[in-house]
């Protein structure tokens, strides 16, 4: 039956074969390449915390979704590790700047693919939930389908962030003038506010600086809060 074969199929034959062998050898080269610049980040972020005072822990196992439930966890974190978790004091405000990683199957294994990277400020006056992201595509076409979110004053910020909370009272008292400024003029982050605590994250690795940038950023909204807020949410106004 295979005699009736020419000399190309056998080629061909030859060929799929040996990039089966070649692909099967390069899955552990690049299983090593991922875990070297694993490592590499490692020891970048751990220089960064050390230069800050903040503690460092390496690739500890845990669910950031269970270590903070006031959060609304929409994106996938089930199964998830925390890879390097950098604790402390950030203007006197607790600190935590984390990488979350999930073990996912693939073509060569399981492995750790990283989900999410951000900070979480502790806040001095209890909030409501609150998230603030950049627009996305989706979101376009959900306006022209008239679903739209909280519109607020500047046309520029409506334009480049989305903006939801169940109390949307809450969202103007929160995004004023000021505050629209500063997340304007900052590196876009997705924000989130939960009861006793906020966070600044992106869904690829932030740089050491941009841990430092989301920290900023987190404390400049907190610290933005109007006196009526704050007195509001402490129960005096």
């Amino acid at each position: 039956m295979y005699t009736d074969w020419g000399p190309e199929v056998w080629i061909w034959i030859a060929i799929g074969a040996v990039a089966l062998i070649l692909l099967r050898l390069a899955f552990p080269v690049i299983r090593l390449a991922r875990s070297f610049a694993r490592m590499h980040r490692v020891r970048r972020l751990q220089a960064w915390a050390a230069a800050r005072g903040l503690s460092f822990t390496s690739a500890s196992s845990g669910d950031l979704a269970g270590r903070f439930p006031e959060f609304d966890w929409s994106f996938p974190l089930v199964g998830s590790l925390t890879f390097s978790v950098m604790e402390g004091q950030w203007q006197g405000q607790s600190f935590i700047g984390f990488d979350q990683y999930q073990l996912r199957e693939g073509l060569d294994g399981e492995s750790p693919k990283h989900v999410l990277s951000g900070v979480i400020l502790s806040s001095s006056v209890p909030l409501k939930p609150l998230l603030i992201r950049p627009q996305a595509l989706a979101d376009k076409v959900a306006a022209a389908l008239g679903w739209e979110d909280i519109n607020l004053e500047s046309a520029e910020f409506s334009r480049r962030f989305h903006v939801s909370a169940p109390d949307r009272r809450w969202a103007y008292d929160v995004i004023h003038p000021r505050t629209m400024e500063l997340l304007l003029a900052s590196p876009p982050f997705c924000v989130r506010f939960g009861l006793v605590h906020a966070m600044a994250y992106r869904t690829r690795p932030l740089r050491p600086r941009d841990f430092e940038l989301a920290a900023e950023l987190l404390r400049g909204i907190l610290d933005g809060l109007p006196d009526y807020v704050v007195r509001q949410q402490m129960g005096q106004g």
